[in-house]
């Protein structure tokens, strides 16, 4: 996501936030459901129905949000507890860089 925003020509402060809540919001939820569901089929199924809405209520197009809401079911152990968390911290992070990159600075690549 990063690497598709650091190219734009403007990037606003409004698009970024858009963008971490539904990283943030698809990590903590897939995470939840992988947690909760025993049946991996159905947890799929799930989190790609949450993923869609997430986007659609956010009116934001982002197809890594399909990958986030599906990593948790390859995580190890208890790695899911923290997934959500370290994605938002993340992602708030890259974003926030590629903003200030962008828009506050003059280096263009």
């Amino acid at each position: 996501v990063g690497y598709e925003c650091i190219h734009k020509k403007q990037y606003s402060l409004k698009l970024m936030c858009r963008q971490v809540i539904a990283l943030a919001s698809a990590a903590f939820i897939g995470a939840q459901v992988i947690y909760y569901l025993d049946n991996f089929l159905l947890a799929v199924v799930i989190n790609f129905i949450i993923a869609a809405t997430i986007l659609h209520f956010l009116k934001i197009k982002m197809a890594p949000i399909y990958a986030v809401v599906m990593l948790p079911i390859i995580l190890p152990g208890s790695s899911h507890v923290y997934f959500g968390v370290s994605t938002a911290a993340a992602s708030a992070v890259i974003l926030g860089s590629v903003y200030i990159l962008v828009n506050k600075t003059s280096l263009k690549l």
